[in-house]
């Protein structure tokens, strides 16, 4: 079951940060949802009302404006979810490339490295 979200965030004026927070056993079916409007700084939201569940998956929608001086848009600095299984408590903590880069957080769920994908330019294409 999924007791918290801890979400940390820098919300400049005039923007915004949804979180869909979804509960589901086989990756598909969702069983349960909840949507949050996240404020500026750290918040606690509760997610006791959702039903336990095999995976959690956290869509997250950025609402940026234009303004006289370009684009201005929200920061997720990270999410943390606090989860437990009989007497067990897990925290799964998501957070962004930059500040696992600094090594400013601990417990964090890794991220691919960023050459994963690569072009290569030059030369003509070879079959196997």
């Amino acid at each position: 079951s999924y007791r918290t979200l801890q979400a940390k965030t820098r919300m400049p004026p005039g923007t915004s940060l949804t979180a869909t927070i979804e509960v589901s056993d086989d990756r598909t079916t969702v069983k349960g949802a909840k949507q949050v409007q996240l404020r500026d700084g750290e918040q606690h939201i509760d997610l006791g009302d959702l039903p336990p569940g095999q995976y959690l998956r956290i869509a997250s929608r950025f609402d940026s404006v234009v303004g006289p001086d370009g684009i201005v848009v929200p920061e997720l600095h990270h999410y943390q979810v606090r989860a437990r299984l009989g007497d067990k408590l897990a925290d799964l903590t998501w957070g962004t490339r930059a500040d696992w880069e600094k090594g400013s957080f601990d417990g964090a769920l890794g991220f691919e490295p960023p050459d994963r994908l690569v072009t290569i330019d030059g030369g003509p294409a070879v079959r196997h």
